[in-house]
């Protein structure tokens, strides 16, 4: 199945297994986390591992939004310390040469919670994998782009690598009288997603609003002054406008990289271009007054409402054709239950 895919073929573990002689098969693995709702007010997020040979889903744990940090760092406080234990474990298969992480399958949301990207409505960096603006997603540059050529300079993985480096600072904290000044000038913000410094410690080389960072060597942000030294901690150091957020424990994975992210369809397609040209569509079809009822003296909000109607009910009794003349719709087919302004 994976057999001669370059991804699977040039992962660094099946080299490294096929140079050593391994007879067994690196056996694929995908990435997967997505919230779910439970009830009303609740949710999860929840982290899986696919067996991309057999598409079996194994849940690695979940997080409840209500457990979530709300310190201002959005939850990934509460994220990194399990993500990164994730990471490990999967570390120690990896470097056993019994699998090899090849895809990460999470939709756009989700991927770029974790990885630490900009959401679409972003003004300077609102794609995750070219240095596109916002300013430039205009009629005149947009028919410019496709499949094969985005018209943009991609998001490479050494410019992810070059942000990292430019974004932390590493500070090695070795004495009682550091740290305790240190934390004297740590105070939490919503608006730099965290606990951050609220003035210049030029004596350590630290500088206003830059960010204590969760780490390896300190996982929870809170017990800082709570920690012995020697202590090794890392500050983030971009502005708050800056394309990354926070950095992402995964790609320290052998083989993982920013290029291992599968892109989903239904949020790049259906619930994008496809979604808009649909609702424009609809908009159009119900002012040309084709699904308008005849009637005089009528307010304009109920002929919209009635055309409305009578659109769904040609939709409705189109579904019924189609279940009628085709074995295979209920297999392929999706439909749609419910329109409403």
């Amino acid at each position: 199945m994976v057999q001669g895919l370059p991804s699977y073929e040039n992962h660094p573990v099946v080299c490294r297994a096929r140079a050593a002689g391994q007879k067994s098969l690196v056996r694929p693995l995908g990435l997967y986390w997505d919230g779910v709702r439970y009830s009303v007010h609740s949710s999860f997020t929840g982290f899986y591992i696919t067996d991309i040979l057999s598409g079996q889903k194994f849940v690695s744990f979940l997080l409840r939004s209500e457990d979530m940090c709300r310190c201002g760092c959005r939850g990934w406080c509460s994220l990194f310390p399990l993500v990164d234990a994730w990471v490990k474990d999967l570390h120690e298969l990896q470097s056993s040469n019994q699998c090899a992480v090849l895809d990460i399958q999470c939709d756009w949301p989700a991927y770029l919670e974790i990885t630490g990207g900009r959401f679409w409505n972003h003004t300077e960096h609102p794609c995750p994998l070219c240095l596109i603006s916002q300013a430039e997603m205009n009629p005149e540059t947009v028919p410019g782009i496709t499949l094969d050529d985005l018209g943009h300079d991609l998001y490479t993985v050494e410019d992810y690598n070059n942000d990292i480096d430019k974004f932390t600072k590493e500070i090695l904290v070795d004495c009682d009288d550091m740290l305790r000044t240190i934390a004297r000038n740590l105070e939490y913000s919503t608006a730099d997603r965290g606990r951050h410094l609220i003035t210049d410690l030029p004596r350590f080389g630290l500088q206003k609003n830059w960010r204590l960072e969760p780490s390896r060597s300190l996982p929870d942000v809170s017990q800082f002054e709570n920690q012995e030294v020697p202590l090794r901690v890392i500050f983030w150091t971009g502005a708050r406008n800056e394309r990354l957020t926070h950095m992402c424990p995964l790609f320290l994975l052998e083989g993982l990289t920013h290029d291992t992210w599968s892109i989903d369809i239904l949020h790049t397609w259906h619930l994008g271009p496809m979604q808009q040209f649909i609702s424009l569509a609809m908009h159009t079809f119900i002012a040309s007054g084709v699904f308008s009822p005849r009637a005089a003296n009528m307010e304009a909000a109920d002929v919209r409402e009635l055309a409305l109607m009578a659109i769904k009910a040609e939709l409705f009794q189109f579904y019924k054709q189609l279940r009628t003349t085709d074995p295979r719709w209920r297999e392929k087919g999706s439909e749609a239950f419910c329109l409403e302004f």
